[in-house]
């Protein structure tokens, strides 16, 4: 079982009163919808982080495509 923290954070009051709005509609608390965005957020961030590195490896390891090629699949791509 995980373990709970408070986290602290300044937030704009326009967004703190959107959150408040979402909560009262939903009958979910303010914390759940900001655990929601944060981890959705989180998870995006790392899909990005986890491809861009994966491409850094494959460059380090020579696994590349040449310019060239690349356009001439996006033009025979675009004709069909």
């Amino acid at each position: 079982m995980t373990k709970d923290v408070t986290v602290s954070a300044r937030i704009a009051e326009e967004t703190n009163t959107k959150i408040e709005r979402l909560a009262d509609l939903t009958g979910r608390s303010k914390s759940w919808h900001i655990t929601q965005a944060l981890e959705q957020y989180l998870r995006a961030e790392m899909q990005f982080i986890e491809a861009v590195q994966a491409g850094l490896d494959d460059l380090a390891q020579g696994k590349t495509v040449s310019h060239e090629s690349v356009v001439e699949a996006m033009k025979r791509y675009q004709q069909h």
